[in-house]
């Protein structure tokens, strides 16, 4: 009698847990159109400060998926995008980023040719997927490499694009915390290469600027609610043993 009804109990409190189906983008700052081709110096690393949208569980970065576009037809025999994902923005900072959420992760691509002036997207999966405290002031800095023939390097000739003024309106999903209407986003014109930026590194383009990057976070397991609910489940059983006994 006991265990069949501790089997209810179970199945009652894995139907009240809601278990996301598939994982969910949390930040997006892309638009349908009007992206542009960010000037030089510095576009070789750029950043990207953001406040993701609310998954429903705690906030676990997947992927980084970045647009990308070249200034003149290209082919690489390798091609290779790098993020490094903070957990802290403070744009009155000597380092606006703080903080590292683990390390540098990196996705190569292989051999790849791309055409001038389109726009190409490249995403990092990460191998584990990487919490962030809370769902304000993060930040993302991304830099691709590439190899024409003499070792993987970077170039000013590739870049992430940004969104244009003439792509004003609200971000599709989650929010850039800096002063709006142009809010903005970093490019490394100061030269650092550290995947971090100084405050003079700002840069804004008009309304709503961006870069346009995507972030999703990963669904928790199944096990973590069903072992949730295992332990509710015992704690239930326990209490009612002690009943019985007194």
């Amino acid at each position: 009698m006991v265990l069949r009804q501790s089997l209810r109990c179970l199945a009652l409190l894995a139907a009240a847990v809601t278990i996301p189906a598939s994982a969910g983008t949390v930040f997006d700052s892309t638009a349908q159109d009007g992206l542009f081709l960010l000037g030089t110096p510095g576009r070789t690393w750029v950043g990207q400060p953001f406040t993701a949208a609310d998954p429903g569980y705690p906030l676990k970065i997947s992927s980084v998926t970045a647009w990308f576009a070249a200034t003149q037809a290209m082919s690489f025999t390798d091609f290779v995008m790098s993020v490094q994902l903070w957990d802290s923005f403070n744009p009155f900072a000597a380092s606006v980023f703080s903080s590292p959420v683990g390390s540098v992760q990196s996705q190569s691509y292989g051999a790849l040719s791309v055409n001038a002036f389109e726009i190409y997207a490249a995403t990092v999966v990460f191998a584990q997927p990487l919490a962030l405290t809370g769902l304000s002031g993060h930040g993302v800095a991304i830099n691709f490499q590439v190899n024409t023939g003499s070792g993987l390097t970077v170039t000013e000739n590739v870049s992430v694009p940004g969104r244009a003024t003439s792509a004003a309106g609200a971000f599709p999903v989650g929010t850039v915390p800096l002063p709006g209407p142009s809010y903005g986003y970093y490019r490394n014109a100061s030269g650092r290469t550290d995947f971090n930026f100084a405050s003079s590194d700002l840069y804004t383009a008009g309304s709503w600027s961006a870069l346009a990057i995507e972030l999703d976070a990963a669904v928790p397991e199944p096990a973590t609610f069903f072992g949730v609910g295992g332990s509710v489940v015992g704690l239930l059983l326990v209490a009612r043993a002690r009943r019985r006994a007194r």
